[in-house]
């Protein structure tokens, strides 16, 4: 899907519902906690949140949930969790960006969670695997940065730290690949899926020691730009 302008998610914006292609993307609620637990089904057993980290989500920032679900039979096809984080200054912005994924969200506690925090941290993007290459998730990523503009303080930085899930396979055939080397290979699926959406890569983290499609590494994405053009819709200078 050819990156679409931030009007176009306008519907989102003040309604916190967007409609196309017979999908409904909204903002979550407690009540889609079984919803939100059937999709993470679609991550490897070994990096699933438990049930009440999900709970969690829902109960102390429920308008950082964004959900896709078919208008015509309510099922749920993806979904993405936020959360925000505070960095007052540049000095504890890249503090935050140098984070890797288990501190910054405390291994999906959210501890650091604020609803005022500065920097939007795009926690965790998942979309049912016989619906992906449908445009779901970029207007997942695409709706909560249009609706994290309109929240009151909105943030000012957007990050999200993301698996790198080819790189077991690439180190098969190249054993001395560094994780470095390989987002510069720009193959990975999920690397691709956000700089397409236009986030920038910042660099290499190590990420969950359990994930071992990504082993153990992940790259930090900087979203901050698409952002920032959300927010120049609601307040233009």
């Amino acid at each position: 899907m050819p990156r679409p302008e931030p009007s176009f998610f306008s519907p989102f914006q003040e309604n916190r519902v967007f409609e196309i292609d017979s999908i409904r993307y909204r903002t979550g609620s407690p009540r889609d906690l079984d919803a939100l637990f059937e999709l993470e089904l679609e991550w490897p057993n070994e990096i699933r949140a438990e049930k009440e980290k999900l709970r969690r989500r829902l109960e102390i920032f429920p308008e950082g949930v964004v959900l896709a679900e078919t208008l015509h039979s309510g099922t749920f096809l993806g979904a993405l969790s936020t959360q925000r984080v505070r960095a007052t200054n540049e000095d504890e912005r890249n503090k935050v960006f140098m984070s890797g994924w288990d501190v910054l969200t405390d291994y999906e506690w959210m501890t650091h969670h604020t609803n005022d925090g500065e920097v939007l941290d795009l926690m965790a993007l998942v979309v049912r695997r016989q619906f992906r290459h449908r445009s779901i998730g970029s207007r997942l990523l695409y709706c909560s940065l249009a609706n994290a503009a309109v929240q009151t303080p909105p943030p000012k930085w957007a990050i999200s730290n993301i698996r790198l899930p080819g790189f077991s396979i690439a180190k098969k055939n190249k054993p001395d690949l560094t994780p470095e080397a390989y987002v510069e290979m720009r193959t990975d699926p999920v690397l691709l899926f956000h700089k397409k959406a236009g986030g920038r890569l910042v660099g290499v983290f190590e990420g969950q020691a359990s994930d071992s499609e990504s082993e153990g590494y992940g790259a930090r994405i900087d979203h901050s730009e698409l952002l920032n053009q959300f927010l120049a819709q609601i307040s233009p200078e």
